[in-house]
């Protein structure tokens, strides 16, 4: 426990330095999940342990040494032309212990470029992209995690760069199948922004969760809080931030505070039939309440995921339904140029 209380303290303490998280940051694609495991688990995850090197990207410290040697390559394809491509690859070096390396891009197509009276300028392309290198360090029961990244952005004739790091902890029970994780992500600063004018701030945010396997049943349940940096993270919206009673009056419209604690979960659960067929469903609270067209709860902020292993490879589908009009599909191809998945002791 005391394991726990420092690492947790340390964690905390970095985030006193983050820059405040109020109005729109950059980068926010570091917000959409880089592989379809972690789409399928509701977009966010800190605390299930798997061989997917992908998941180092949601939390530094899931990266483990039976990651070795496995590239994870992801392709989500968006809204009109817009497009995510994420390659990751992991390997245990020497007495260094486990490393990761993750390319992430999101390319925003060809977008055309008007003048203010509408008149067709041209065309030009928009795109998102982080580098980020990964290292973990295990402490007997206690993994700690760290992310550095380099961030870049353009759009048009403009660009912007930042730095960043993620820092995380995982707590894995020497008995029982219950792990706890904590995250700390996008602590850094933007230095070129895409105008000399412009302040820009990174998507700072501090995640945990908890994950449970029954021992004797093939289901795993997981909890994930996020942006605990931030009590209030409603979007009031003005033009619906109203009510009007049966005479016609007009409300201000309030969020209580049970409504703000729930938007910071996301839940979720994992079925395991057999040892090479994973099934999960995830539902974020936040999406949800957020993308639906009333106040009644929506089918958007579910998500639904399935994973098959076969010798050294694993292919994995998640679709995470963000509206009425569609949803978003990723797809996940690892490689496992050690091993296998079928080892021995990942089957354990």
């Amino acid at each position: 426990m005391r394991n726990i209380a420092f690492a947790t303290a340390f964690l905390f303490t970095l985030s006193l330095y983050a820059q405040v998280t109020g109005g729109r940051a950059m980068f926010e694609f570091l917000n959409v999940p880089a592989n379809a495991e972690l789409a399928a688990w509701g977009g966010q995850n800190v605390s299930v342990k798997s061989k997917d090197p992908a998941m180092f990207l949601a939390n530094p410290a899931l990266l483990h040494d039976e990651m070795h040697k496995v590239a994870s390559l992801s392709y989500m394809p968006y809204l009109e032309n817009v497009k995510m491509y994420s390659l990751v690859a992991a390997a245990e070096v020497g007495k260094i212990g486990p490393i990761a390396l993750g390319f992430k891009y999101l390319n925003y197509g060809t977008l055309d470029e008007r003048a203010e009276d509408a008149t067709f300028l041209g065309t030009f392309r928009s795109n998102d992209y982080a580098i980020t290198l990964g290292k973990s360090y295990t402490i007997g029961t206690i993994t700690l995690g760290a992310n550095a990244k380099f961030l870049g952005s353009e759009l048009a004739s403009y660009r912007a760069h930042a730095w960043a790091i993620d820092a995380g902890v995982l707590f894995t029970h020497p008995e029982h199948p219950f792990t706890f994780g904590i995250a700390v992500k996008n602590l850094g600063r933007v230095y070129k922004s895409y105008t000399n004018t412009s302040t820009d701030s990174l998507p700072f945010n501090v995640q945990m969760g908890v994950s449970y396997k029954f021992e004797h049943a093939p289901v795993r349940l997981s909890l994930t809080t996020h942006t605990l940096n931030r009590w209030d993270i409603a979007y009031n919206d003005p033009d619906f931030s109203t009510k009007v009673d049966n005479n016609g009056n007009s409300t201000p419209k309030t969020i209580n505070n049970w409504e703000r604690l729930f938007r910071h979960m996301i839940l979720a659960t994992e079925v395991t039939p057999a040892k090479f067929l994973h099934f999960q469903l995830g539902y974020n609270y936040m999406m949800s309440r957020e993308l639906s067209l009333t106040d009644a709860i929506s089918s958007a902020g579910l998500s639904l995921g399935g994973t098959v292993r076969w010798d050294r490879f694993q292919a994995s589908y998640a679709h995470t339904i963000v509206h009425r009009a569609g949803g978003m599909n990723v797809f996940t191809l690892n490689v496992d140029m050690g091993t296998g998945f079928k080892s021995e002791k990942q089957q354990k």
